[in-house]
């Protein structure tokens, strides 16, 4: 009904349901349909839950995460470098989420 890319049937009966009246029912800025990657209405390996705006718990949501930040939804920490995407971005001392050694010193 939403037009989303999931079925009605699927948003209601799937193993991750999401609302079929609303297009974006986390409210992340990402279209259910996009995060259920496959359109299956099972949250899957590679997927971001499209009934839960943040996945991995960094602090950033699902569509900043793929629309601004450029760091990855299913990761906390995309670097790899320790520090959180959300702090790295959204800390009192910004750094880049993307590149382990921002500073540059080693």
């Amino acid at each position: 009904t939403d037009g989303d890319g999931l079925s009605d049937g699927l948003e209601v009966e799937g193993s991750n349901p999401t609302n079929p009246l609303n297009v974006d029912t986390d409210g992340d800025g990402l279209q259910d349909g996009v995060e259920d990657a496959n359109q299956d209405g099972v949250l899957g390996a590679g997927e971001a839950n499209a009934a839960e705006p943040d996945t991995d718990d960094d602090g950033l949501n699902h569509g900043r995460e793929v629309n601004t930040t450029l760091t990855n939804p299913l990761n906390p920490d995309s670097d790899n470098d320790l520090i959180q995407d959300g702090p790295e971005v959204d800390g009192t001392n910004p750094t880049d989420p993307l590149n382990r050694d921002t500073d540059g010193d080693g």
